[in-house]
């Protein structure tokens, strides 16, 4: 019952991290005002720059949910005293790190492209529909993101609390 307590717990922050990803997407794009088409469809090149970060996205959480669930399992094996709270923390602490280094790679995407492309405005790719612009960004958002995954992971391997084998002769 308290694996299954602690699984519900892990889902429900695991769903809260998600909105609040959604909200900083929505944060982000805020600069992109005429998402749609003139036929009142959304913008081919949006949807191309959504989907790349939506995928960059989900490899970031597929990484934390490996994290999560590797912490739960050690904080069940540990100690039943003071369980809950030391999970929510564990998984808060993972879920965090995880946003930080999403939100880093993609400035640091947004930095090389300033660097590689500095006479283009995304306003006008982005009106005039330029998904190929879009596209590439998006899997570079997306290489970068799988590129630098076993990076996350060992970072994130840091927050999960070990658990002591002892060994006899």
């Amino acid at each position: 019952m308290t694996s299954f307590k602690i699984l519900t717990m892990s889902l429900a922050i695991s769903v809260f991290l998600i909105v609040l990803v959604g909200l900083i997407w929505g944060l982000l794009w805020k600069r992109f005002k005429s998402k749609n088409a003139a036929d009142g469809n959304l913008n081919p090149a949006y949807v191309t720059w959504f989907s790349g970060l939506f995928v960059a996205g989900l490899i970031v959480l597929s990484d934390v949910m490996k994290a999560v669930q590797e912490a739960s399992d050690n904080l069940l094996k540990l100690d039943a005293d003071g369980l809950k709270m030391n999970t929510a923390k564990t998984i808060l602490v993972i879920e965090a790190v995880a946003l930080c280094w999403f939100i880093v790679l993609y400035l640091v995407v947004e930095s090389v492209f300033r660097l590689l492309f500095r006479k283009v405005d995304e306003h006008v790719q982005m009106q005039e529909e330029m998904v190929s612009y879009f596209l590439f960004k998006g899997f570079f958002v997306v290489g970068v993101v799988y590129s630098f995954s076993v990076v996350l992971q060992t970072v994130l391997r840091l927050f999960i609390p070990s658990v002591d084998l002892p060994f006899f002769h």
